[in-house]
């Protein structure tokens, strides 16, 4: 009865038996450890879970894209709203559900016997269960000090010089893969001070949020005639080359979410693609209206253009009928995702969105970054200059 995917779960079973409960004896199959190995056991690892996109959690979810309590402070990953009862309404549903499957055996003879039936249990094999509690907050580093932290991750250049070499004779550990990857995106990437990045640095910006801010700065320092050409080339040379491996890598570089994401962007302003202002800090206002309206023709017109979009930005959306939160939603993963830019939504009147009160879609990662952060020239500017001597 408890097939994760299909059944029902323990407390709707028992309500179907209710109704079709017959006088004669009947067996009930639960298979042990029919779920995810991984379930929340509390309301804050539900949070964390649809925070993390945890896909074990999926199963239970479904698509997240319907939700519209995720917030997105500055430079962070999107978080709920702990203290709206909605969400917390929400997340108890879903710890209930959770709890049903993880001990639905336990929970099902109980509430028969309660009800006065005999329950005779026999195992069919000898599998132990093997479901396990999901615990928040398993990173290990998340508690340790800041200076701790940089003095464990962060290298200078010598010493990433080393991790080089190395890299070319053997294989990197774990610690030096990451020491290798934070050194790269301070120096490359963000440009920051290395005296002034923490865990957090590491977990949000070079991480999940890596891409995003990536695709921002390319978006704001090229023109887009500039993208477009070098798109255009990259995939008619992968034409012309057939599917090769190259081909395919083309296509799947993420700085190809950037001109459909201008596209979108110039669509929502009113104007042409490359007359969007690449280097607006306080945002770009949108109205509700333009918003839904500009989905339907840009992201869905067709099922075939809705499930490329969704496909290629990343989304779990799957169903076909779309209500106005999961095209907001969209919208949001396209611009975040090609543009780096982050929502920032209104303030509703009486539950709605109404005109007058736009979304603001601004570069939150960058502005985080810079101001959070520092930059890597003001360190560099601190570092003793190496004295030149001119020999006869």
């Amino acid at each position: 009865m408890n097939s994760f995917e299909r059944g029902p779960t323990v407390e709707t079973f028992l309500q179907q038996l209710f109704r079709d409960r017959t006088v004669t004896n009947f067996t009930i199959y639960v298979k042990e450890g029919a779920g995810p190995q991984s379930l929340p056991s509390t309301v804050e690892d539900v949070f964390c879970a649809i925070e993390d996109e945890d896909r074990e959690l999926a199963k239970l979810l479904g698509s997240t894209e319907h939700l519209d309590f995720l917030l997105a402070p500055s430079g962070t990953r999107p978080v709920c709203d702990r203290n709206s009862p909605g969400c917390v309404l929400y997340a108890n549903n879903i710890l209930t559900v959770a709890n049903s499957f993880r001990n639905y055996g336990e929970l099902l003879r109980a509430d028969l016997i309660k009800q006065g039936f005999v329950v005779h249990e026999v195992y069919l094999d000898d599998e132990a269960p093997s479901v396990q509690v999901r615990r928040v907050g398993n990173d290990d580093d998340k508690d340790l000090a800041d200076d701790v932290w940089r003095a464990r991750y962060v290298v200078d250049d010598e010493a990433y010089r080393k991790l080089l070499e190395k890299d070319e004779i053997d294989t990197l550990d774990e610690v030096e893969v990451r020491q290798r990857h934070i050194y790269e995106c301070i120096r490359n990437v963000h440009k920051v001070d290395p005296r002034r990045v923490d865990h957090n640095y590491e977990v949000v910006h070079c991480g999940k949020e890596l891409v995003p801010f990536q695709n921002y700065i390319r978006f704001q320092t090229t023109p887009f005639s500039d993208i477009m050409d070098d798109f255009t080339r990259a995939l008619r040379e992968g034409d012309m080359e057939g599917v090769t491996k190259e081909y395919v890598a083309a296509r799947g570089d993420m700085s190809r979410r950037i001109p459909f994401a201008v596209m979108l962007s110039a669509e929502l302003l009113g104007c042409q693609p490359g007359e969007v202002e690449r280097c607006k800090e306080d945002g770009f206002a949108v109205e509700e209206d333009a918003l839904q309206a500009i989905h339907d023709t840009m992201l869905g017109p067709t099922p075939e253009r809705l499930s490329f979009v969704r496909d290629f930005y990343g989304m779990d959306q799957t169903a076909e009928s779309l209500t106005a939160t999961m095209k907001r939603n969209a919208i949001k993963k396209v611009l975040h995702v090609g543009l780096g830019l982050n929502h920032v939504a209104p303030k509703k009147s009486n539950g709605k969105f109404v005109a007058g009160r736009p979304h603001l879609f601004k570069p939150l990662l960058w502005q985080e970054v810079r101001e959070k952060y520092g930059r890597l020239d003001e360190y560099e500017a601190t570092l003793p200059v190496e004295g030149c001597v001119i020999r006869p």
